[in-house]
This record gives structure tokens, sequence and C-alpha cells, in this order.
């Protein structure tokens, strides 16, 4: 079963991406903040990540690097309710696999998913 870790300091966000993406049979770990998110990602590192940009200490775009410094093939999404073309760009440059706006449109967010587990190597 594939894995996915939603990291994002709203609690009601973070649950209500959890039951949508839980329907699709992903086993779900959340994380409260980017430095949970890390802790757990290095102890077993997920199939998928979906981190917000906006997260008090290590937000989105930090925890990315540190994915990416770590050589993990994890795929990682990112979650703003800003429209903001650099931090786009960033997250592109790290290798995002893309940017989910918030508010989200989960049926939107559940194909990227579905999507993106699609194209990972088989276990």
């Amino acid at each position: 079963m594939a894995k996915l870790l939603i990291a994002d300091d709203e609690p009601k966000l973070r649950d209500l991406l959890a039951n949508i993406l839980t329907q699709d049979g992903v086993e779900i770990v959340k994380a409260a903040s980017g430095e949970e998110a890390l802790k757990l990602i290095v102890q077993d590192p997920p199939n998928l990540v979906i981190a917000d940009v906006k997260m008090p200490g290590l937000n989105g775009l930090e925890l990315l690097q540190q994915i990416r410094a770590r050589n993990l093939s994890t795929g990682v999404f990112l979650l703003t309710g800003y429209d903001d073309d650099a931090i786009e760009q960033q997250a592109k440059d790290l290798g995002a696999l893309g940017i989910i706006h918030k508010p989200p449109m989960f049926a939107e967010v559940r194909q990227l998913i579905r999507d993106a587990l699609a194209k990972l190597p088989p276990a």
C-alpha cells in the first residue's frame, strides 16, 4: 500500500485531506509541522508528501530541500494559499511534483495523487 504524508499546521485541512485520500486506499501519515514531517520521513520514507509552504519553523520548501538533500525519491506536492511565481519556480527547481492551491479542489487533489502513485515503480 502506498504511503502519503500530509504536513500542514492547520488541523482541519490536514484531517480533511487525510479523509479524502484514505478513500483511495492510501496509507496516510499526518504531521503538524515541517520538523515532525522530516522525522517521520527519515524514519520511514513515504511514497508521496503534501506539505504546506507556510508553516512555522521548517516550511514546505525547506522540507522539500531536506528531502532532496537526503536523496530520497519521495514525491512532493506543495500546498499554498498564495499565488506566488517565485515560490512556484523554487518548488519546480527543487523537483516538486506540483503546487496545490488552497482551498484545494478535492477531486483534483485525488487525481493528482492517483496519477503520481501510478508513475511509481512497483514495490
